[in-house]
């Protein structure tokens, strides 16, 4: 689930920028 997570926190990022 790590990947998932990593995944949710790169699109955050994304969203974020």
């Amino acid at each position: 689930h790590e990947l998932i997570e990593s995944g949710v926190i790169n699109l955050k990022d994304t969203t974020s920028k």
